[in-house]
């Protein structure tokens, strides 16, 4: 559950930038440096916490998904329906809605990182589970 060394961090910034993005697309999304500290989880300690990361494309940290600037006002804000190409590679779904991945880990055990759950709470996962879904976020260059 270490972010920064991560197959789905690798995938978001190579395989899925080169490919979801076109030219101008690309050189409007910033590399920004990403948070993954303790407190980023949502914990004042957390021994599973890694260094922070420069990114073009993240996972939402524990604390941004619960940031009221980004428009997390409560747990609605965080449920998500999730796209048919997710539904089909095995995507988790219920009630229209489905889970999806955040980048911060669990601090109870090794294997674990928290998740949005159906309902919009927070809970945690394997990060072996291939049934959660990912929305990737990144930081866009307006001017």
């Amino acid at each position: 559950n270490n972010y920064a060394l991560s197959e789905i961090r690798k995938f978001l910034n190579e395989d899925f930038y080169k490919t979801a993005f076109n030219n101008l697309q690309k050189e409007l999304i910033e590399t920004r440096t990403v948070d993954n500290s303790a407190s980023s989880t949502g914990q004042d300690s957390n021994y599973y916490a890694c260094v922070d990361t420069k990114d073009k494309i993240f996972l939402l940290s524990y604390s941004e998904a619960n940031n009221s600037a980004y428009g997390f006002t409560g747990n609605s804000a965080r449920t998500a329906q999730g796209s048919d190409y997710a539904k089909c590679q095995g995507l988790y779904v219920n009630d229209n809605n489905s889970w999806w991945w955040l980048r911060s880990p669990d601090d109870s055990l090794a294997y674990r990182a928290y998740i949005a759950i159906i309902d919009g709470s927070i809970g945690s996962s394997r990060v072996d589970s291939t049934n959660v879904g990912v929305r990737p976020a990144c930081w866009i260059n307006m001017q």
